[in-house]
């Protein structure tokens, strides 16, 4: 059997605990979500993006140019 002293620190702890659980569950949404917007990003724009936004080309050589 408890004391009130422990009790109440037990029931202090509890509450802590259930919110951490909390603030893991927020976050690891917020990490999905962040995720998502980074997959969708790199399959939108798989050789990243110019200064401009725009996205860049593939990667090859160039034309050559005759005079």
């Amino acid at each position: 059997m408890f004391f009130n002293k422990e009790k109440k620190q037990l029931e202090a702890l509890t509450s802590l605990f259930g919110k951490l659980e909390d603030k893991v569950k927020t976050l690891t949404a917020r990490l999905e979500i962040q995720t998502t917007r980074i997959d969708a990003l790199m399959k939108a724009y798989p050789y990243g993006s110019n200064k401009n936004g725009s996205p860049r080309k593939k990667p090859g050589r160039k034309p050559k140019v005759e005079a």
